[in-house]
């Protein structure tokens, strides 16, 4: 039976909880989300997880969904509920999302 490395072993694990949603994770937050909640329920613990903000995040889930966005395996597209802002500085607009 052959071994595979640890990170293509992280790269299978996104790439399979990433297949349980028709339209994809919708977010890198959401994304940290599911990986740690899956985590917690199961043996398998690929990444380590510090609290933020906005929970708990993975520096090396970050970097393995990087990974996965320029392989092409997965894309990475703006939310259509995403919003612009608009910010007015003395004389200059600046629009950010």
């Amino acid at each position: 039976m052959g071994t595979i490395s640890s990170s293509t072993f992280r790269r299978l694990y996104v790439l399979y909880l990433l297949g349980h949603f028709k339209q994809g994770s919708f977010g890198a937050k959401r994304l940290q989300k599911v990986a740690y909640i899956a985590e917690r329920e199961a043996k398998v613990r690929p990444f380590e997880y510090r609290r933020s903000l906005y929970g708990q995040y993975s520096e090396s889930l970050d970097e393995v969904k990087e990974q996965l966005i320029s392989m092409d395996y997965v894309d990475a597209v703006p939310l259509d509920t995403a919003r612009v802002v608009t910010l007015k500085v003395d004389d200059e607009t600046y629009e950010l999302v």
